[in-house]
């Protein structure tokens, strides 16, 4: 949201989906990541930045659930300071929070182009992105999640994307193909549901608390995510 749509507000996690099967996953990405972090330290300059993955879970434990997430830490370091001690026992202060979802339904992605480092990254589409978001926020229902900074987010996009109709028919498309993949029964009226409100305010709440939260306001911008989600061409 921060580095595509300009999102004043940043999360510390990093969310990635993948097409590889989970098992033997974990193993493989830390080792990978962990020569890749060292070798983009040196490459950029930052000599004395230490990075290591601290620790990675597979959630649930069950590689028999049909969308697990592998929930990793990474740490971060200067050297020669305590922070690399507690680094090296897998201790440390600094961390940075990536999670990795399998099997999720991708229907829509673009190539990002990164013009500082002259490289590209595969993100998804912004039709993809508003329906995975209204997927979590109507899952949290089912899943007794809190997911304000969703609300946050899709009032964002909105307001912040002139959304055709078309547009909207592909944000419907897409969403109530995830919603399927979920076992999700979704209508215009879902969005209405009293649980997902008292769950999103929660969270959002929270954030307001934060600094750079002043200007949130949970009652406008869930107002804007019901108006544009009963506004999809549902007939």
């Amino acid at each position: 949201m921060n580095l595509i749509y300009g999102s004043p507000r940043t999360t510390k996690d990093i969310d990635f989906t993948t097409t590889l099967m989970p098992e033997g996953f974990a193993d493989y990405f830390s080792t990978k990541l962990d020569h890749e972090m060292r070798t983009a330290a040196a490459w950029l300059g930052y000599v004395d930045l230490l990075t290591r993955v601290q620790s990675g879970e597979m959630r649930p434990p069950d590689l028999d659930f049909p969308w697990p997430t592998l929930r990793m830490r990474i740490g971060i370091a200067r050297r020669g300071t305590h922070q690399n001690t507690l680094l090296d026992e897998g201790r440390a202060i600094e961390v940075l929070r990536i999670d990795v979802s399998f099997n999720e339904p991708v229907f829509e992605e673009e190539q990002v182009l990164l013009a500082e480092e002259e490289a590209t990254i595969l993100s998804y589409g912004i039709h993809e992105l508003i329906a995975e978001k209204l997927r979590a926020l109507i899952q949290q229902d089912v899943r007794d999640r809190q997911r304000g900074q969703d609300v946050y987010d899709i009032a964002r996009l909105v307001k912040g994307t002139d959304l055709t109709h078309s547009d909207r028919k592909k944000v419907l498309d897409i969403f109530r193909k995830k919603a399927a993949a979920r076992n999700l029964d979704v209508s215009q009226d879902t969005i209405m549901k009293e649980q997902i409100e008292n769950n999103s305010r929660s969270r959002y709440e929270t954030m307001a608390l934060e600094p750079g939260g002043e200007d949130l306001d949970f009652d406008r911008d869930m107002a804007i995510v019901r108006a544009f989600y009963r506004s999809l061409p549902w007939a």
